[in-house]
């Protein structure tokens, strides 16, 4: 399917943890931008990590501009110096799901050169958790010195995400959201088909499927 829209919208958010994480931020957004193409309008909001204690009017701006986000991405260069803060944050969305009837995008930005891969758990596993209660497809990479230099990872991603929302965009009402476990409104099984998922790669990129999508009703 062709995922251009005239005019249609597509939200990004961006957490950080420090300068050169902020780097590949940039970096990321604008790749997006590109698999996008010129006719999505594409707004961008960009936070620090440290941006979530500075006050609780602030953290709520940032965690509302989650809800609404298309796609959220994190960059984290150090895997312990700012874990704490994004952790936290990351529970509270427990209960705040994103608002879109169709399956959303988080993209993770890990590690760097300097980093010990050892300490990669601690911030992958909380995103694949909220990835699956969020409704979002999750994809990663680890960020060493040549990462910038391959934006492949994030065609597939990308891709489906532009997909689905461009779908539910034309067909409106016709589109119906899956509960957890797989079921329609009406209760019929209606599982994703298995083209609708992205593979699962070894090592550097990482896809958790959301347990439901959007789905045309027979």
């Amino acid at each position: 399917m062709d995922h251009t829209a005239t005019n249609g919208k597509l939200r990004l958010l961006s957490l950080y943890g420090d300068l050169p994480a902020s780097v590949r931020t940039r970096w990321a957004a604008a790749m997006v931008a590109r698999l996008a193409g010129p006719h999505w309008q594409i707004t961008s909001e960009m936070w620090k990590i440290d941006s979530l204690q500075v006050s609780e009017p602030i953290r709520e701006m940032i965690t509302n501009d989650a809800a609404n986000a298309d796609v959220i991405i994190i960059a984290a260069s150090s895997l312990t110096q700012h874990e704490p803060a994004l952790i936290q944050w990351l529970h509270s969305l427990e209960a705040c799901k994103h608002n879109h009837p169709f399956a959303g995008l988080l993209v993770g930005l890990l590690g760097d050169d300097e980093t010990a891969r050892a300490d990669l758990g601690c911030v992958v596993n909380p995103l694949i958790h909220f990835a699956h209660l969020g409704d979002r497809d999750f994809i990663w990479r680890w960020m060493e010195q040549s990462a910038m230099n391959d934006s492949s990872w994030l065609t597939g991603g990308v891709n489906q995400l532009l997909n689905r929302k461009l779908w539910f965009e034309v067909f409106g009402g016709a589109l119906r959201r899956l509960r957890p476990g797989g079921r329609s409104e009406n209760g019929a099984s209606a599982h994703a088909p298995a083209q609708d998922r992205l593979p699962t790669t070894e090592a550097t990129n990482q896809l958790v499927c959301p347990p439901w999508r959007c789905v045309i009703p027979n």
